[in-house]
């Protein structure tokens, strides 16, 4: 592993070796929370991302911390997304924690630094594979399997529509832009969502998935994987304002895509 990746990889193996992997399976009811209907949040979630701001903060870094779970508890956190000049931390100890609950596989690790305004390094990890990837901005985008030599990432070139496969979250969008969302369906090959921003932004940097689409913005979803996909040759693009997605977009008509031309295809198919 190069040695600028080493010290984060080290933090979040331990992290999901000492606190989330134990409890993999293995959660008490009492371990489990609703943060907002629909929104649970487990013990692993809230120690992982305290261990996690303990071991940055081990390293020196000066830099704030977003983390998902301390925002939920102080919601005014969230402002430092208006903040360029301030450097922060953003972190998701467990994206995907319904599945974790389920004891599905499909869940990650993902942390993400923002200096003005715009994420200059990104980590997601998959604890149960030991895998990691993570991008750094104008460096590119890299995959290491259980801390050994890593392979750059590109997203290649994308089929033709009909040939596409990706993901359709609607879970947080208004009728209208469900309707139009719901035209993609009768244009491409498949359609599988992982309820796991990570995993489908790890898949799409990789060429295993063509696109996925997104409406809420929140940053611990986004970020790491934005510039994981951006430094893969992919992009992360609202399809009605045209606009690229920054940490401080906290909601939109967001689609990840392997590559412009799927973009511009699944735009044809979605504008108004």
């Amino acid at each position: 592993m190069e040695p600028r990746f080493n010290a984060l990889y080290k933090l979040l193996r331990q992290t999901a070796e000492t606190i989330i992997l134990p409890r993999f399976k293995n959660l008490d009811s009492g371990e489990i929370e609703e943060k907002s209907p629909g929104d649970r949040v487990t013990i692993a979630d809230k120690q992982a991302e305290h261990h996690l701001i303990a071991g940055l903060k081990a390293m020196g870094t000066d830099a704030l911390f977003l983390g998902e779970e301390s925002t939920a508890e102080n919601p005014k956190l969230l402002e430092l997304v208006g903040q360029s000049n301030t450097p922060y931390w953003v972190l998701d100890p467990i994206d995907g924690t319904q599945n974790f609950i389920e004891g599905k596989t499909t869940f990650c690790t993902m942390i993400a630094l923002v200096q003005q305004g715009l994420p200059v390094l990104s980590m997601i990890y998959f604890p149960l594979t030991d895998t990691l990837f993570a991008a750094e901005l104008g460096r590119g985008a890299f995959r290491f399997e259980k801390g050994g030599e890593g392979h750059r990432l590109s997203a290649g070139k994308s089929p033709d529509l009909f040939n596409m496969s990706g993901a359709l979250n609607t879970h947080y969008t208004d009728e209208e832009l469900t309707e139009r969302l719901n035209l993609i369906a009768d244009r491409v090959e498949k359609l599988k969502s992982e309820r796991c921003a990570g995993v489908e932004y790890s898949l799409i940097a990789q060429g295993k998935k063509d696109f996925a689409n997104f409406h809420r913005m929140l940053p611990w979803d986004h970020v790491p994987g934005t510039l994981l996909l951006n430094e893969a040759g992919g992009m992360v693009r609202d399809v009605d304002t045209n606009l690229f997605y920054r940490p401080s977009t906290l909601k939109g008509n967001f689609i990840l895509a392997r590559d412009m031309k799927a973009w511009e295809r699944l735009q044809s198919v979605v504008r108004r």
